[in-house]
């Protein structure tokens, strides 16, 4: 950002003007980029089949480090409870762009006999805005969603 000075804007203790002047300064990005919205939404029942969960940020994000974990809430009815772990930097089922990020995990989710809720976690500095500031993260139950009943 650049601040300019016209001359004579100011005038030192002896009354002479101030010729003109120019200020240049970089504000620092102090904030953390925040999630401000998500699909599936928070409690809504999609299909597991092809299913893609994206994240809209406050701000443009980049990948940081760590993983992006779907954890079953319940067991489901044959007794998995082993979360999809997908790291943040596969390209192949994590796509970055801007303040979207797309986590299409292969082979899609699980959803049973039964149907399937998942939590989404997401662990602090898997994703960075362009100042170095880190998400926070996702605990588990911040967010999560159903995939419906594969037999229905």
């Amino acid at each position: 950002m650049i601040v300019t000075v016209a001359a004579g804007a100011f005038e030192d203790v002896s009354g002479q003007a101030i010729v003109s002047t120019e200020f240049n300064f970089t504000l620092a990005d102090a904030g953390e980029p925040t999630l401000v919205g998500q699909t599936p939404g928070i409690g809504q029942s999609v299909s597991g089949s092809g299913l893609s969960i994206v994240l809209t940020f406050s701000e443009a994000v980049a990948r940081g480090v760590g993983n992006i974990e779907l954890r079953p809430v319940i067991a489901d009815v044959s007794g998995a409870t082993e979360p999809v772990v997908i790291g943040v930097l596969d390209s192949t089922q994590v796509s970055v762009n801007g303040t979207t990020v797309t986590v299409t995990p292969s082979g899609g989710l699980a959803g049973g006999a039964t149907g399937q809720n998942y939590s989404v976690v997401i662990g602090s500095g898997v994703f960075t805005d362009d100042s170095g500031n880190v998400f926070p993260g996702l605990a588990s139950g911040d967010w999560a969603f159903a995939v419906d009943d594969e037999t229905a």
